[in-house]
């Protein structure tokens, strides 16, 4: 099968899983709260969203820097920003919601090479993931009771612990991976370590920032329980939409934030309304990512690697 043919095939692929799972959604909530979602295509919501995307984008593509700076991979800061621009407007309409990072890691590589630049991509992206996944298990251990004001949400909450250890396992392993092949932790570049670090808590500002806006959607849709409920809910709700199986989420994140609206005793409609009402913001603020894609690439800084680069290159 022809390269071509294998992606189309996978983006038709997942557009029917999240059209399926939406279906299944709507059957069992209604579908009226899928229409209600759209209560946030306001000019409030519509501006907060594009404010909290810029930063969004600005705090990630800052994280991408120090990591690709320390891998001894040179990135300026405004090339940093278009191209995650241009990345995550990609990620929302293309299958998997990771090939624009793939793309990303591409262009960059052009400059740098393709190794090096894949490397930055994944690990600051791995180094994302990893604070969500640490963040929900921390809200998990400690307000448990928030999971258990359903029927069953005890198991859920013991499955949902379990999945994050995995989840963190893999994490472990993926941090390990790339540089095994250069003599274990004596290849690192010195440079990583605090690299790792200020990629953590820019990490922290990310997620701050998508909270940030799965609550203005959930405000905008009704829901006005307080965001000690609202929030774990909210975080356990984008480690399920960041499953690959679904066009940008649509379905997966649906189906996730009624379960666990419903778990801390607040609606499932309400959670599901939110949920869409978040993927339309978050659509509407990647739009500015039109502004890199419409425009050319910006090359990366001349300049010699940093010490210890040379290890992994």
């Amino acid at each position: 099968m022809r390269p071509g043919t294998r992606r189309v095939l996978g983006w038709v692929l997942r557009a029917a899983v999240s059209a399926l799972v939406l279906a299944a959604v709507a059957v069992a909530v209604g579908g009226q709260a899928l229409r209600d979602g759209t209560a946030v295509l306001s000019p409030g919501p519509v501006l907060l969203a594009v404010a909290l995307g810029l930063g969004f984008r600005a705090l990630a593509a800052a994280r991408w820097l120090v990591v690709a700076r320390a891998l001894g991979a040179p990135l300026g800061p405004l090339q940093a920003w278009a191209e995650y621009l241009r990345s995550e407007l990609l990620n929302q309409v293309l299958p998997g919601a990771v090939l624009g990072d793939v793309d990303r890691a591409r262009r960059h590589g052009k400059d740098v090479g393709l190794l090096p630049a894949a490397r930055a991509v994944a690990l600051e992206r791995v180094v994302g993931h990893a604070v969500l996944v640490l963040a929900v298990v921390v809200v998990l251990l400690r307000r448990p009771d928030l999971l258990g004001a359903a029927d069953g949400a005890d198991g859920r909450t013991v499955a949902v612990l379990v999945v994050a250890g995995a989840v963190a396992v893999l994490v472990g392993v993926l941090l390990w991976q790339p540089w095994r092949r250069t003599g274990g932790a004596r290849g690192l570049p010195p440079a990583l370590v605090p690299a790792l670090l200020a990629a953590a808590g820019l990490s922290v500002g990310v997620l701050a920032c998508a909270v940030t806006l799965f609550v203005v959607a959930a405000r905008a849709t009704g829901t006005v329980a307080p965001l000690g409920d609202v929030v774990p809910a909210v975080l356990v709700v984008l480690v399920l939409a960041g499953v690959p199986l679904t066009v940008a989420g649509w379905g997966a994140r649906e189906a996730g934030a009624a379960l666990c609206f419903a778990a801390v005793g607040l609606p499932a409609a309400a959670g599901v309304s939110a949920a869409v009402g978040f993927g339309l913001l978050s659509a509407v603020a990647a739009l500015p990512g039109l502004v890199p894609l419409l425009l050319p690439r910006l090359p990366s800084p001349a300049g010699t690697q940093p010490a210890g680069a040379a290890a992994i290159t």
